[in-house]
């Protein structure tokens, strides 16, 4: 069975109500994770795109075989800018490989940017996780109107 994607959860929750045909109707992306249980068609995507963009900005892209973590931004926690995992070999993603296997690393982003691309042209937006500033970047003036006003001390009699 493929991976449960987040794009999974309303097909999959429209067929556990009885409507296991309308999320396709309705042009919903996503698969019922349902279909796996009763014997029907359990693959999933070969491939798909990640991200993630609360404290960090990453994205990546995934096969059945590797992961690729590509980081916008110096990682908080200290790892490289590109990590490349083996899924088969390294479930766990304790080794990363992007130094060992540049040629995976460089076909993985060319089909995730091509990804991104098409959903740039699907859209007409702009790449959010590249053009958007993330809300810990606020100016010094939001800062300043946001801190606790000192109490005025009460006037003293003459």
């Amino acid at each position: 069975m493929w991976p449960m994607l987040p794009q999974d959860l309303p097909p999959t929750a429209l067929g556990l109500m009885g409507y296991p045909r309308l999320a396709s109707r309705l042009g919903m992306d996503g698969r019922n994770a349902l279909a796996g249980l009763d014997g029907g068609h359990t693959e999933g995507p070969s491939q798909f795109y990640l991200t993630e963009c609360t404290w960090m900005r990453k994205r990546g892209w995934r096969t059945p075989h590797y992961k690729l973590i590509e980081s916008l931004e110096p990682d908080i926690h200290g790892k490289p800018p590109v990590e490349l995992y083996d899924l088969v070999d390294d479930p766990l993603e304790n080794n990363n490989l992007a130094d060992e296997r540049p040629e995976v690393v460089e076909a993985m982003k060319g089909a995730m940017r091509r990804w991104v691309g098409g959903r740039i042209g699907q859209t007409g937006n702009r790449d959010p996780i590249v053009h958007s500033r993330p809300s810990f970047l606020i100016s010094k003036s939001v800062l300043r109107a946001l801190e606790p006003r000192k109490k005025k001390e009460p006037l003293k009699p003459a």
